[in-house]
């Protein structure tokens, strides 16, 4: 992709843009406006820009045509807590509505007469144009919904929130169905890929890929530093493109996995789309929009395109940056606590270098400030009036902020004629702040600086808002299933030409290898294999056990997708089975073990692998009970085992086999002693809790419950160890009235 247009219609940041009918699109920006564009002939002009809104407008969606309606209607949210809709030929509204309390971020239609609405209030709300009334409110989120989309199969209506949460509820019904953990900041947007499956991007810098109707998360496949704010995927999954801070346009091939990463001279991409003839939108914090596309022939000629790189260098400073920045470790520093406390510690964060110190009181990293010329700034020119200096620059006011939860006083600078919003955000993206905090700020603002100089009190700015960190009151992990979708095809493909050809002697390797991408394509791809591929792979599976590992370690790939899970579960039925059961054994090698119990898991997360398993769920129970006590195991083994006691003991409390459930728990519990490697352990606890409160009674050897109440009483302060102990503290507290303490084998 290169850029083929840059233009600038908007005064302020340009915050969202859809698709409408007849080559047209919608943008909306902070100026408080929105523009229809034509797209005719690849050459974008504004023909219309419509007013309604008094403060700016964060997003928009358009409603199909009806029998009322034939144009469609638009729909635009904002910061004024408003919504307004729109005939596509009229600047003004045909009609508002009101209930959201706080700013309108994300709308998506529903159908000819229904769209629905998200805001920082937390609530979700359905909307009927014909009655221009609300019919639904919807408040399961602890947070902003940040986006909200209906997947074609017209039964399933997604939400994303600050609350680091995915929702799925049932359309139209609206209950609750599954909420899908994983990502670790606010999720920020969502596209669909298919009926059931769709992506994700968040500010931890990940795109993650999920199957709403198993609630499996079935892939990360990009992260980065930076928050990614919007994203956006043809329907076949070939392009998906992200944009988010960092002046970053991220597009990858969805088949591939290439990415292209293209700088931008705007700091944000507040929001991306494709369009059909898949050329690429991006909305930028400097007021333009940004269209790229791979047809060559209309890529910007050299001079102009010099001329762009020239905008994006200027804009680029790390060259400036007078700190070895490449040195520095990442924000996954904070994740280790400090050795003491007001320990100093630098990091990489954002594209510059930032400084935290360690806080004993509340247990966590404190952010400081930038470090001193990292990021290549200047200082600002002095005005007529007194300047304050802050961090090398001079500003008209420098506020202290009091969070009122007892941590470190923060400066927020300000100058007259800078824009409130702009210094809002820059003040919660440096001090990593929620972006519901930016009403209060801006308000702050405002009212501070229109008083000539008028000392205000700050103490009460987030009063509301923030709270004193209490490690004790961690959530709890919720249960979800376990897929290892991690794929070196070229790696996994080496090997299987290597022994292919070892095994088959005087045969061709040409031919062997176009037979293993034959194999290897399949394990891919979302479409039902062929009989003459499955064949193939089960010619594979006769391989020597020395050399299995990586067709077992293929056939773990192919799992994760519905149509090769079912098919290799019924066309190799019996080969499949005789697979698992093999090497499975702990006689086996520690690799093959590992791989089949991956491959396990994988396959649990679809329905005909749901129904494989529970027909043969007893014998595989018997033998995983006793892996964890092999003499070699590794941290990936125990991943491995623990995450396949959780798949199963999920899919057993959802389908309500009781017996089973109770074979189950006594492997988690005969397990846990020796399960010890990184979050291995916590996995295996939210199966145990699982299964605990679905059974009457719990019976646990003297040794199993001297180890439980060992794990809750641990010492140990970091994240993952924080989390073990209250899951076990809580397993503990479940199981009073339930629990016996046996000295005998009896399984629960």
């Amino acid at each position: 992709y290169n850029l083929t247009k840059s233009i600038k219609e908007h005064s302020s940041d340009v915050r969202a843009v859809c698709l409408l009918n007849n080559n047209q699109f919608l943008t909306t920006s902070r100026d408080t406006t929105s523009i229809v564009w034509d797209f005719e002939g690849f050459n974008p002009r504004p023909v219309r820009i419509l007013v309604g809104h008094t403060n700016y407008v964060c997003t928009c969606c358009f409603i199909p045509p009806s029998p009322e309606h034939p144009e469609g209607l638009i729909v635009t949210g904002g910061n004024d807590n408003v919504i307004c809709v729109y005939d596509p030929s009229i600047i003004e509204p045909l009609f508002t509505l009101t209930g959201h309390t706080k700013t309108v971020c994300t709308l998506t239609e529903l159908s000819q007469n229904l769209f629905a609405s998200g805001a920082w209030d937390s609530k979700i709300m359905i909307w009927d144009v014909g009655k221009r009334k609300c019919t639904s409110v919807i408040h399961r989120h602890e947070g902003s919904v940040f986006a909200l989309i209906l997947l074609s199969s017209g039964k399933m209506l997604l939400s994303a929130s600050a609350d680091k949460t995915i929702n799925v509820y049932a359309w139209p019904e609206l209950d609750v169905v599954r909420i899908l953990t994983g990502h670790d900041d606010c999720v920020r947007d969502l596209a669909e890929l298919s009926a059931d499956e769709f992506l994700s991007c968040s500010n931890d810098g990940t795109i993650r890929k999920w199957n709403a109707k198993t609630g499996a998360m079935l892939a990360i496949l990009f992260t980065s530093d930076d928050f990614l704010y919007s994203i956006d995927s043809t329907k076949d999954g070939s392009i998906i493109v992200s944009g988010g801070e960092n002046n970053t346009l991220v597009v990858m091939d969805g088949n591939s996995g290439q990415v292209q990463i293209m700088k931008l001279p705007s700091l944000t991409v507040w929001s991306v789309r494709i369009f059909q003839n898949a050329d690429l939108i991006a909305c930028c914090s400097d007021g333009y929009i940004r269209i790229y596309t791979h047809d060559t022939t209309r890529h910007l000629c050299s001079q102009e395109l010099g001329e762009y790189e020239v905008e994006v260098s200027d804009n680029d400073k790390e060259d400036e940056k007078s700190l070895h920045l490449a040195q520095l470790p990442g924000p996954e520093a904070l994740i280790k606590p400090g050795v003491r406390d007001a320990q100093i510690l630098l990091i990489r964060e954002h594209g510059k270098a930032v400084c935290y110190q360690w806080s004993e009181e509340f247990f966590n990293w404190v952010f400081i400030g930038d470090v001193t010329g990292s990021d290549g700034s200047n200082n600002a020119t002095a005005s007529q009036i007194p300047k304050l200096t802050y961090e090398g620059k001079e500003y008209d006011y420098v506020f202290d902020v009091d969070l009122g939860d007892g941590g470190p006083i923060l400066k927020l600078p300000f100058s007259e004629g800078n824009d409130p919003v702009e210094a809002a955000l820059d003040f919660l993206r440096k001090h990593n702040l929620p972006l519901g905090y930016l009403g209060n700020v801006i308000d702050f603002i405002r009212k501070s600086t229109s008083s000539n100089h008028a000392p205000v009190n700050t103490s009460d700015l987030f009063s509301s808002e923030k709270k004193k960190q209490d490690i004790s009151k961690q959530l709890f992990p919720t249960e979800q299933y376990v897929v290892f979708s991690f794929a070196d095809v070229n790696k996994i493909k080496g090997k299987l030409v290597e022994f292919a050809c070892l095994i088959n002697g005087s045969k061709d390797c040409d031919e062997v290898s176009l037979e293993i991408d034959k194999i290897i394509n399949m394990a891919m791809s979302a479409q039902d294999p062929a009989d003459d591929i499955l064949d193939l792979l089960g010619k594979c599976l006769e391989w020597p056990q020395a050399y299995i590992y990586p067709v077992l370690d293929l056939i773990r790939i192919a799992m994760t997708h519905e149509a090769s899970n079912s098919r290799i579960c019924q066309y190799l039925k019996t080969q499949f089975i005789n697979t698992i059961t093999t090497y499975i054994q702990p006689s086996n090698s520690l690799t093959n073990n590992m791989l089949t119990l991956k491959i396990l898991s994988n396959m649990i997360v679809f329905k005909n692998g749901q129904e494989f398993m529970l027909q043969h769920i007893e014998s595989i129970l018997k033998v995983v009970k006793i892996l964890p006590s092999r003499v070699e195991k590794t941290a990936s083994f125990e991943l491995a085992v623990s995450s396949f006691i959780l798949n199963v003991i999920i899919l057993l409390t959802q389908k309500d086999y009781e017996m089973h459930l109770k074979e189950a728990l006594g492997v988690a519990l005969a397990s846990l002693s020796y399960i010890k490697q990184k979050d291995a352990p916590l996995r295996l606890l939210i199966a145990i809790r699982a299964a605990c409160n679905r059974v009457d009674k719990v019976y646990m050897t003297p040794s199993t419950k001297n180890y439980m109440e060992t794990l809750a009483r641990s010492t140990e302060n970091d994240e993952l160890s924080l989390k073990i102990k209250n899951t076990a503290l809580k397993i503990l507290e479940d199981i009073q009235s339930k629990l016996i303490v046996s000295k005998g084998s009896k399984a629960n």
